[in-house]
């Protein structure tokens, strides 16, 4: 090495010792070097020589993972940040997602020309045996991070939430990774006790248009009369209790 370049690393480390920011947050997720020398030291600086002292300067500060020099092989200006190092971020789990069959409202059917039919008014859903009725996709668990110091960044696990329907009627099965609800028979979609269920006999006090006519897949009970107009069909029994 000639008696120039020795002169030149010598004034450069004396350069750096007093000149080199280094910042590292208070979140510990990334280390930071700021070259605060005279321009024309730090272009004629010898890149392998930065590099050792960098690093040497991160032991010093401990920091140790995530580094990355790889900037000392491009263009480098005095004042300007750089990157030394970098944490890998936590990932926190997702919460389950739960999707369930939605009933609908009872409203009037509205006929193509516009009409309003107050006959049918949608009351029920039906159901067949098998029917998707809903799903949960269970929650993921959290993937741990590190900080540029070494330590372990804590993710957390996503949240379960439990799938609420009626055991006597709907069943759940897992189907590539997802629990899925299905009908255990044919009926009418319900609110079992607030749990979603399929019933395969419905009671009506009377079928008026608070029902609009009816037509049902299972039995039938209706402890009052059928309003003149309205139709009722079940394939099951009809038993009409009043007149």
């Amino acid at each position: 090495m000639s008696e120039n370049s020795n002169t030149i690393s010598k004034e450069l480390s004396d350069a750096l010792d007093k000149g080199l920011r280094i910042i590292i947050p208070d979140d510990e997720l990334s280390a930071i070097i700021i070259f605060q020398i005279p321009h024309d030291l730090l272009q004629q600086a010898d890149r392998e020589h930065l590099r050792k002292y960098i690093l040497l300067k991160m032991r010093q500060h401990r920091v140790s993972y995530g580094l990355d020099v790889s900037f000392l092989e491009g263009k480098l200006d005095t004042d300007n940040p750089y990157v030394v190092a970098t944490a890998k971020i936590p990932i926190h789990g997702k919460d389950a997602e739960i999707t369930m069959f939605e009933i609908p409202e009872a409203n009037p059917e509205v006929q193509q020309d516009g009409s309003t039919n107050f006959y049918n008014i949608n009351l029920m859903q039906s159901i067949q045996e098998g029917d998707w009725l809903g799903e949960k996709k269970p929650p993921t668990l959290g993937i741990a991070g590190v900080n540029v110091r070494g330590k372990i960044i804590n993710a957390t696990d996503g949240i379960d939430a439990p799938l609420v329907y009626d055991k006597d009627s709907v069943t759940e099965e897992e189907e590539n990774g997802i629990v899925v609800l299905r009908a255990m028979r044919s009926g009418m979609l319900q609110e079992i006790n607030g749990r979603l269920g399929v019933v395969s006999h419905l009671e009506f006090e009377n079928i008026d248009f608070s029902t609009g006519n009816i037509d049902f897949d299972g039995s039938l009970t209706i402890r009052g009369t059928i309003m003149d107009g309205f139709t009722v069909r079940a394939t099951g029994d009809i038993s009409v209790l009043g007149e």
